[in-house]
Formats: structure tokens, sequence, C-alpha cells
């Protein structure tokens, strides 16, 4: 029951932030893209309209942010409890949002005994 719980919450969220980014796009298509006049109720001053587009990207970018990383955490702890072969320590700790850009680089220069530059590339990509 615990896992259902988790993964509700976790299906709320992503769509919260799908809410978020379509309500931002649609407001921006609307007041700077559109060639029409917005409606009254989104007509604001150039400097209203610019802060309300810079919260609209800076709190999408947060909540993708924040789905990523909760998405690696939950793929580390899932691969790490595979009952055949679980992960190894390299790739464990890459996978980890606690070690910062110099530990993950430190972690490519190790010798590898498994996928670990694989999870540690994968944490520059995304």
């Amino acid at each position: 029951m615990n896992n259902f719980k988790a993964r509700t919450s976790s299906w709320i969220y992503a769509f919260a932030s799908l809410s978020v980014a379509l309500t931002s796009y649609f407001f921006v298509q609307a007041v700077l893209i559109n060639h029409a006049p917005p409606p009254n109720f989104l007509q604001l001053s150039p400097g209203h309209t610019i802060l309300s587009v810079n919260i609209f990207a800076h709190v999408v970018a947060f909540l993708v942010w924040d789905q990523v990383s909760t998405s690696l955490e939950a793929l580390r702890w899932a691969l790490a409890s595979r009952p055949e072969q679980g992960l190894s320590l390299g790739s464990f700790l890459a996978l980890s949002r606690a070690v910062g850009p110099t530990g993950v680089i430190s972690l490519m220069l190790l010798p590898r005994s498994g996928g670990q530059l694989f999870y540690c590339l994968k944490r520059y990509v995304f």
C-alpha cells in the first residue's frame, strides 16, 4: 500500500508540473507571441508581463529538475535492491543527488567494474 501512495503522489506531482508548463506556454503565447491583443485579464504592464514569464520559467524549471532528481533516486534504489545482481558502489554513488559534480568526475576516473561511467554521464546529460 505504501508503494501505491508513493506512485500516486508522483503522478499527481507530474500532472501538476505539466499543468504549470502548459499554463505558462499559453500565457506566453497569448501575451508575447500572438499579434491580437490579449484578453483583458492578461493585459499587464510590460514589467509585470516579464516578471510573470520569469516566474513561470523558474517554477517550470524547478519542477522538471525535481521530477528528474526524484526519478533518478527511485532508479538508484530500484537497481540497488535487485535480488540477482544489484548495483556496483560506483554506480550507486553516481546516481546519488548527494554527490556533487566533482564527486561524479572522480567516479568517472576510477577503474570501472560496472556501468558507473554510464550513470555518471547520465547525471551530466540530464
